[in-house]
């Protein structure tokens, strides 16, 4: 899978699924109010205006979405965005905070120029990478290297919660590196 046109915007579609806003801002104000023209966001925005990196990053219920059908899979997500890349030096993406709900999956999907880690925080997902398959349970964790495929499915009666993160295999604006899976939000 090569890079996708992706919507970018708190409703559009993202890998042939649909994102909506879970949580939205309650006024206009804050922060889309000093989201820069790049549309690199609030974030960047506020360390540029600070002159220095951020150290601790609090949930914003303005950052969750629900996406359907990540990936092709079945059924809805909750999606929070942590971290992305302009918050760090190193080559990593993005981290992201996920909750699949029951009988909800994240869809068969490939990884070029990256490779990402799923750490389980609780349930007990099945997880395929490359057509090998694992009952995962908290504390586990998936590693999908470049040119990889992967898919998550929660298949039992609870939620399945996880943490995401993607590192780039090198730092640079390569065009044929699959950067983000998730809309920026």
């Amino acid at each position: 899978m090569g890079m996708e046109e992706r919507s970018v915007s708190r409703v559009g579609t993202i890998g042939g699924g649909t994102i909506v806003p879970a949580d939205p801002p309650s006024d206009a104000g804050g922060r889309d109010s000093i989201r820069d023209s790049s549309g690199s966001g609030f974030l960047l925005a506020f360390l540029l205006e600070r002159g220095g990196m951020q150290k601790f990053f609090l949930p914003r219920p303005e950052d969750k979405a629900e996406v359907r059908n990540d990936h092709g899979g079945l059924g809805s997500i909750l999606f929070q965005r942590v971290l992305r890349r302009e918050d760090l030096a190193s080559a990593i993406d993005f981290v992201d905070h996920t909750v699949i709900p029951p009988g909800s999956t994240i869809g068969k999907h490939t990884h070029h120029g990256n490779e990402e880690v799923y750490f389980i925080a609780s349930g007990r997902p099945l997880m395929r990478v490359n057509g090998e398959e694992a009952r995962l349970e908290a504390g586990s964790l998936s590693v999908v290297r470049d040119g990889e495929w992967h898919e998550l499915v929660n298949d039992t009666d609870v939620n399945v919660e996880i943490l995401v993160v993607q590192a780039a295999l090198r730092r640079q604006s390569d065009q044929n590196v699959q950067r983000d899976h998730r809309p920026r939000i």
